[in-house]
């Protein structure tokens, strides 16, 4: 562990191992703070990110169990405030449709990101104005604000909202007593770990990402300690010290393939990759590993086990790498006698070539002009503020200096190309964006999202 953190430039990790009912170990490595120096133990406080996603599906199981929401039945009529932008869809949406990644909608998480004006509900009225790039139910595609809807629909079930329900049914019955919400609760939390980034070939600490709205898709924070217990329970099948917090039947539904989901990267020794409910399957060396990762500013999550082995793994790691699938690996390979592989290796040739893309897009996009035209529009004529009815208002200026994008405080600069053309490129050691932004007939158009057949959004100036 002192090694990979030191190659990787992670400062520190907490770590679960749990193997045959016993939790082998719960513990850290490195320093929680590059400021202070101060070392990660099993009491300190990471957040999980999408690993929250179990916990929102897990949270659905145990209401469909209990009669009070249906893995089929349309979404719609218990909360009609979400409606897709295909009425058939919104007619047939359920929540298996929900938590499998399968309604058709790209990411689109500029539409929350940095955004803490916004509300839960307002994030699931705006999802009508959501154009889908794919067909419903035709292709796995990551989507947060499908878990958003979901947490904000177990709210309409039980009247508790998502944060309370967990903290009653999970949180209390695990024994979780550290386990928090918000980013508030982890400031005053003693023993936390700061988020720190790779910028310019130098560790750099920042500041949290406030993901409290977005709760239902990655807003818990944990620490090794207690995620050892949620551990358990996946591998326990629905139990806990001696009580059932969930059927076996559930637990089954949850890690049951729904969508194939293409490999993120091509690994020869990994034979396939699906999506259940809150949780993915891959094959490895012949066993089926359970699993989920999760990347937010500042840090990176994965939980994976193998049920059949009640073998299991978690990683929390306080900077984004891959790291954390590195040790996951490494841990797994190492507890159930497989053959060991280079992980670090192969990772790290992954990561030069989203390295060698972020440093090359902007220049290529610039080096392809857009249009040999003169501009019609000066840059006066451009600034204003510009509207969508999904992704709200956003802001170009110029304050006498080269425009800029303003956008959920996000500063994008923008560079001619050619005609009313101009190249927007955001980047900084939590962000990145590069794409191409047309002006023309009052309107603005630009990529937020780069997933293949996504239209252009059009904003509207005010």
């Amino acid at each position: 562990m002192e090694r990979l953190l030191s190659d990787w430039q992670v400062p520190g990790a907490a770590v679960v191992l749990v193997k045959g009912g016993e939790v082998l170990l719960a513990g850290g490595f490195g320093v929680r703070d590059i400021a202070s120096g101060e070392p990660v133990t099993a009491q300190t406080m990471f957040p999980i990110a999408s690993v929250t996603k179990s916990f929102t599906a897990l949270s659905c199981a145990m209401l469909v169990e209990e009669g009070k929401l249906s893995w089929e039945g349309p979404v719609h009529e218990l909360m009609p405030e979400l409606e897709m932008h295909d009425p058939y869809v919104t007619k047939h949406l359920a929540l298996r449709d929900m938590l499998s990644h399968r309604s058709g909608l790209p990411r689109y998480d500029l539409l929350w990101k940095n955004n803490e004006e916004i509300t839960r509900r307002e994030l699931v009225e705006r999802v009508r104005h959501l154009k889908p790039n794919v067909g419903f139910r035709s292709l796995w595609q990551y989507n947060n604000l499908m878990y958003i809807a979901a947490g904000y629909l177990i709210e309409k079930a039980t009247g508790q909202t998502w944060e309370e329900f967990i903290s009653e049914r999970i949180f209390r019955k695990l024994g979780m007593a550290s386990s928090n919400f918000s980013v508030e609760d982890v400031k005053r939390y003693p023993n936390q770990a700061k988020p720190h980034a790779l910028w310019q070939g130098e560790v750099v600490q920042g500041d949290y990402l406030n993901v409290d709205r977005v709760g239902p898709a990655g807003s818990i924070n944990s620490t090794a300690e207690d995620m050892a217990a949620y551990l358990q329970l996946h591998l326990n099948r629905g139990q806990y010290g001696g009580e059932r917090l969930v059927s076996e039947a559930m637990i089954g539904e949850m890690v049951l393939p729904h969508m194939a989901v293409p490999p993120l990267m091509h690994f020869k020794d990994v034979s396939y990759r699906t999506y259940g409910l809150g949780l993915e399957q891959i094959s490895y060396q012949g066993h089926n590993i359970v699993r989920h990762g999760g990347n937010i500013n500042g840090f990176s999550s994965l939980m994976a086990f193998v049920p059949e082995e009640g073998t299991g793994v978690l990683v929390l790691l306080n900077r984004n790498a891959p790291l954390n699938h590195v040790i996951a690996f490494l841990a797994l390979e190492m507890m159930l006698g497989l053959e060991r592989q280079d992980w670090s290796s192969r990772y790290r040739a992954e990561v030069r070539k989203m390295e060698d893309f972020m440093e090359e897009q902007p220049a290529k996009l610039l080096a392809e002009r857009a249009s040999e035209q003169e501009a019609s529009l000066s840059v006066a004529d451009i600034c204003g503020r510009y509207h969508h009815p999904g992704f709200g208002t956003l802001t170009v200026r110029a304050d006498g200096k080269e425009p800029e994008l303003i956008y959920n405080g996000l500063s994008y600069k923008l560079t001619p190309n050619g005609g009313d053309v101009y190249v927007a490129v955001q980047r900084s050691p939590w962000d990145y964006f590069a794409g191409r932004v047309t002006f023309r007939d009052g309107e603005l158009s630009m990529p937020f999202e780069q997933a293949p057949g996504t239209e252009e959004l059009v904003f509207r100036k005010r």
